[in-house]
């Protein structure tokens, strides 16, 4: 039908006309959404005691948005009105975009009502003498209930009938009886069916939620049902929605279409996704950020977002080294009983002295604690490759040895405290001579990437711009969007450029003997609460309640240097191929035993930086520091995208895996559900995550 349209023939023409019509009312609601945003009519935020006319950031990003949104849409109408081919294309992605932002909307009514919901039942409130005061309510909670009790039951009694027919082999004959084998084999329509039923019972408990919620404000921490979003939900997302499988519905003789058909928004997103490693920690980032983000306004504070940044910060950095030892087939159950031992050395060394050179300061301490965390790396490897014991062996043995140590060091559960030996913590006086020669670092670093990115971005435009022709007004589109990503990354670029400029410029100027005191532990692992000093160019206040770590920041170079070595060098390509194939790295030259020790020493090395940073956060040991560190890690890395078998993952995935970690640990408290249920999230997630990446691993091959 949308061929016919784009031919000017009288039978597409109404369906034409329609989704023209249906582009420029969305254009007009993105617009009227940012002129309201802007003038202060829609607020985003708490607007006690604050002007209409001061918006705050989020705001100003939505506004933004609204106007590119509306933009967009009006092109979209207008390619559609003047009947040019390409505007199949943006007809398809913006009525996509439109159906998710209209089911984001929807999402944010029905995630704060079913947490709700669930929570006030767990709690001393007659709930349901409340609900059965209202006849749709009460039926609707009985029928809810009733569809998710057979659903289970069903689903159960399936699974235990398979499960029987699997275990017992007299019974396996029962798998080819006819109509027996449909229940001890059921096929998957019928699966789907009950699943459907599932679905159904969950809508009818929204129903008596939607209900029941607003009659209990203020009970939890939960965002309060805002019945306009929901009613706003529903008149985006369902015409969108229509709309969309109509247009993508698309069924033509010609090349071109066939394109457009074959490269729909789903599929893209679905083939993009399946290159990743990571794209199960992609989704669920996107899905836990999100639910999150809707189920209450808390989440977004500055508080709650450094909150997981900083509790996962050092775990962070012992999971990049683990996805490199996972990768290449291995795994490290050590790493927490490694991080207690260096936490440990690294506090003597400051308080009662190392052998032979006696009492250290911070630097040379952790320097040499680092180096003792390298040898018990070292010695897990050599041990794996000597013996060629399964790893999980080795280094279980290890984590119970290793553990000893701290456990007979720190007699009797007492604590090891640095203010037990000295009234106040070290300072280091830093000369601004250092800071000159930082920041002049900087600045080679960010010429360096202007000289990698830009040249690639600029050739990327003008050939958008040199076949702009062939695609229309929309190519035209394109290579002006291209111009200006290569504006916007040239700007933010020569803003570092100016900022590292004026740094320099700063500690030149003041007078050359002039030294800055800067505490140790602060260095290592300090509370920021600024970036930048007064009246300096990017200065930035943190709010107090907010314990931003400089962890954090160690922890992005981390990821950002150690995901270059693994996607850009031989290094990085023998990790894979040991981890992939053992016969064929060997027979490719890789010393496949060299790559697996090299990496127990990695995990062992970042593990020891961990450690000075957790020990840094808090001067203090116990025998314990560390304990369960290993397990966590290791999930955080599964949920990341590597795979128990070797051959796959990713360092982004590693880091997106724990701030999955972190926003659970966060947020459950955040939305009120007990903090015991966090293990069973995580062990959910981890199979989950498992299952997709497994998934998207096929398609990849496929």
């Amino acid at each position: 039908m949308m061929q016919a349209y784009l031919d000017r023939k009288t039978e597409g023409s109404a369906l034409g006309t329609a989704i023209t019509l249906l582009m420029s009312a969305f254009a007009l609601l993105g617009a009227a959404a940012a002129y309201l945003i802007l003038f202060g009519w829609l607020p985003l935020g708490e607007r006690v005691n604050v002007l209409r006319s001061d918006i705050n950031i989020y705001e100003t990003i939505v506004a933004i948005g609204a106007i590119l949104y509306a933009a967009a849409c009006l092109r979209t109408a207008v390619g559609l009105r003047q009947r040019e081919r390409a505007s199949l294309r943006w007809s398809q992605w913006m009525l996509f975009l439109t159906a998710m932002l209209g089911g984001v909307i929807l999402l944010s009514v029905i995630i704060p009502t079913l947490l709700k919901f669930a929570l006030l039942l767990g709690q001393n409130i007659d709930l349901r003498a409340v609900i059965n005061e209202n006849s749709l309510a009460a039926a609707a909670l009985a029928i809810g209930e009733g569809l998710i009790s057979i659903s289970l039951l069903l689903l159960s009694l399936l699974a235990l009938l398979a499960l029987f027919v699997f275990l017992i082999p007299p019974l396996e004959p029962l798998r080819e009886v006819e109509g027996i084998r449909y229940i001890v084999a059921p096929p998957r329509r019928l699966i789907q069916a009950i699943v459907l039923v599932f679905a159904v019972g969950i809508v009818f408990m929204l129903i008596a939620g939607v209900y029941a919620v607003p009659l209990y404000p203020g009970v939890t921490k939960i965002r309060d049902i805002e019945e306009h979003r929901l009613l706003a939900g529903l008149l985006i997302f369902v015409p969108a929605l229509l709309g969309y499988r109509q247009v993508r519905q698309v069924r033509e003789e010609s090349d071109e279409l066939r394109r457009a058909v074959a490269l729909t928004p789903g599929k893209f997103i679905r083939s993009e996704l399946a290159k990743s490693p990571s794209a199960g920690a992609i989704i669920g980032f996107i899905a836990i950020f999100m639910a999150f983000t809707m189920a209450t306004d808390l989440f977004l504070e500055p508080s709650s977002i450094a909150s997981f940044l900083s509790n996962v910060a050092t775990k962070g950095v012992i999971a990049i080294g683990v996805t490199y030892l996972m990768i290449s087939g291995e795994f490290d159950l050590s790493v927490g009983s490694i991080l207690g031992v260096t936490a440990l050395s690294f506090m003597l060394f400051m308080t009662e002295g190392a052998p032979v050179v006696g009492v250290l300061d911070p630097i040379p301490a952790a320097i040499l604690a680092i180096f003792v965390a390298l040898v018990l790396g070292a010695v897990n490897g050599i041990l794996l490759i000597t013996t060629r014991i399964p790893s999980f062996i080795v280094t279980l043995g290890t984590l119970l040895a290793y553990r000893a140590i701290t456990l007979v060091a720190i007699a009797g559960g007492r604590i090891l405290r640095y203010k037990d030996f000295y009234a106040d913590f070290p300072v280091i006086a830093i000369s601004n001579i250092v800071f000159v020669a930082l920041a002049v670092i900087g600045l080679l670093l960010t010429l360096f990437s202007a000289y990698r990115v830009l040249p690639v971005l600029w050739r990327g435009a003008r050939h958008a711009w040199s076949v702009q022709s062939d695609n229309g007004d929309f190519g035209t589109t394109s290579a002006l969007a291209r111009f200006v990503i290569l504006a916007v990354v040239g700007l933010i670029l020569l803003a570092i450029l100016i900022w590292l400029g004026a740094v320099v410029s700063y500690h030149l100027s003041a007078s050359g003997g002039q030294l800055v005191e800067v505490g140790y532990f602060d260095l290592f692992n300090g509370r920021v609460l600024a970036i930048g000093s007064e009246g300096d160019f990017f200065h930035l206040d943190i709010p107090r309640d907010a314990n931003v770590r400089l962890a954090i920041l160690w922890w992005f170079i981390f990821v950002a240097f150690f995901h270059v070595i693994l996607m850009n060098t031989p290094f990085g390509n023998s990790i894979f191929a040991a981890g992939g194939n053992q016969g064929a790295a060997r027979a490719q030259g890789v010393n496949v035993d060299r790559v697996k020790v090299q990496n127990f020493v990695i995990v062992a090395v970042l593990t020891g930086i961990a450690a000075i940073y957790e020990t840094a956060r808090n001067p203090g040991v116990d025998p314990l520091k560390g304990q369960g560190w290993e397990l966590e890690v290791i999930a955080m890395t599964v949920i990341g995208g590597a795979l128990l078998t070797g051959g796959y993952g990713s360092v982004v995935g590693s880091l997106l895996g724990a701030l999955i970690f972190g926003m659970l640990q966060t947020g459950l408290v955040l939305v009120g559900i007990e903090s015991r249920l966090f293990t069973g999230t995580v062990g959910v997630i981890i199979i989950a995550a498992v299952v997709l990446n497994t998934f998207v691993r096929g398609a990849q091959r496929n």
